[in-house]
């Protein structure tokens, strides 16, 4: 399991990455490209409860992932100063 979530992040901040460099090939339809505009509110985003009204908050470059396994949470740095991505540890 542990193997199969490490793959999967991996292979989720480098879809990231691709966003952040624009480099990610626009969808097409018909021959045509599609916006990719809403491709970028897929990572870095949290959401803070307040009083009345929810805030969002967002950090396109944040260099880590949050993650919560059986009802304790985790932060986990997958990115170095340089933004290069940290390997998976075997």
């Amino acid at each position: 399991e542990n193997e199969s979530a490490a793959r999967i992040v991996s292979a989720f901040s480098k879809f990231n990455r691709t966003l952040r460099n624009k480099t990610l090939a626009p969808d097409m339809e018909g021959g045509k490209p599609l916006c990719m505009y809403q491709y970028t509110k897929l990572f870095g985003y949290g959401r803070y409860p307040r009083k009345g009204k929810d805030v969002i908050s967002t950090n396109r470059y944040a260099k880590h992932i949050v993650v919560m396994h059986k009802g304790e949470i985790f932060t986990i740095e997958i990115e170095n100063r340089e933004q290069e991505l940290l390997p998976i540890a075997t």
